[in-house]
């Protein structure tokens, strides 16, 4: 009976810690930012797919490739600049990522969930090179619903409302158009 008791408490604590978060659940995003490698990921056919900074290999999640029917592994946690290509080679895009976190209620406690989201400006490009678009995001502060009693905040990036785009002949292309005709990563 009193390890049962015991047991009880000792539930109702992690309980307790779950549903009470302090200001250090997340760890320093500068020292994840740190802890990053550079990392190259490839189409099918060997070409180089993206390239940049994240963190290792145990954070990758599957990522649809832009308008293709397949997915490949990028890393859910880049950083900084990544570069972004068709299958033939051609630069595709520019883009700038920041690591920002927020806490979900685990079994033994709070669990810090990392992820990335687009900051500062990006340049898309055609396959013939010409340019589709460029711009930048604005950081934001979005509540989310998690496990944990009361949700959190975290941070994204969405699109600037001066960002421009383009049609293949040049002629202005709204942000909706541009996103209807999948030229635009997913969440943008």
């Amino acid at each position: 009976m009193r390890t049962l008791r015991t047991l009880l408490l000792l539930f109702a604590a992690l309980m307790l810690a779950c549903a009470t978060r302090s200001a250090f659940d997340c760890p320093s995003m500068r020292s994840m930012e740190r802890k990053t490698e550079l990392r190259t990921f490839r189409h099918p056919n060997g070409a180089v797919f993206a390239r940049g900074r994240g963190l290792d290999a145990s954070w990758d999640d599957e990522y649809e490739l832009w308008g293709s029917n397949y997915k490949r592994e990028v890393p859910a946690t880049r950083v900084g600049k990544w570069e972004y290509f068709y299958p033939d080679g051609a630069k595709k895009a520019e883009v700038t990522y920041a690591l920002s976190c927020y806490i979900q209620c685990c079994t033994p406690g709070p669990c810090p969930q990392i992820h990335d989201y687009p900051v500062g400006a990006f340049v898309l490009w055609y396959p013939s090179g010409r340019k589709l678009g460029e711009g930048s995001f604005v950081t934001m502060t979005q509540h989310i619903n998690t496990s944990c009693s009361g949700g959190d905040d975290t941070k994204i990036g969405r699109l600037s409302p001066t960002s421009r785009f383009w049609r293949e002949d040049g002629q202005p292309m709204t942000v909706e158009e541009a996103r209807a005709a999948g030229y635009l990563f997913a969440g943008w």
